[in-house]
């Protein structure tokens, strides 16, 4: 009995299979980079930290009410994807984003990004990004 094949070639799967090999680490980088990007938007939306726990509210009678970091959104703005690549991703912010991550004697942490090792909410998150960066084109 004769073998027969319907659908692409051998040689049109062999390129779609050397074509994701080589840019599924890129592709990867890029979904984790765009959900970090999200994850930090998510916790200025709702004053929570990474980790979970809420931001300080502001001090000042005339700012009660308001979310911390959310006068001008520059902070949040500009905390940004700045370098993607295969090996993974760099997200920035602003110069003076370090004294709101970290606090100073005068200014609380309302931290926006994560420690050395992401939280579970984030590393479920990222988990799916990267399998959503990894699916097979169809």
């Amino acid at each position: 009995m004769p073998f027969t094949s319907r659908g692409p070639r051998l040689d049109e799967l062999v390129t779609i299979v050397d074509d994701f090999a080589e840019n599924a680490p890129r592709r990867v980088a890029r979904g984790l980079a765009d959900e970090g990007e999200l994850l930090v938007r998510d916790g200025f939306a709702i004053s929570q930290a990474p980790d979970g726990r809420a931001w300080r509210p502001l001090k000042s009678a005339r700012q009660r009410g308001r979310r911390p970091l959310m006068k001008t959104l520059a902070l949040r703005d500009a905390a940004t994807a700045a370098e993607v690549h295969a090996g993974g991703f760099t997200i920035t912010t602003t110069a003076y984003g370090s004294f709101h991550q970290d606090g100073t004697r005068r200014i609380p942490a309302r931290p926006f990004f994560p420690g050395r090792t992401l939280p579970p909410a984030w590393l479920a998150r990222m988990g799916r990004a990267a399998e959503d960066a990894l699916a097979m084109p169809r």
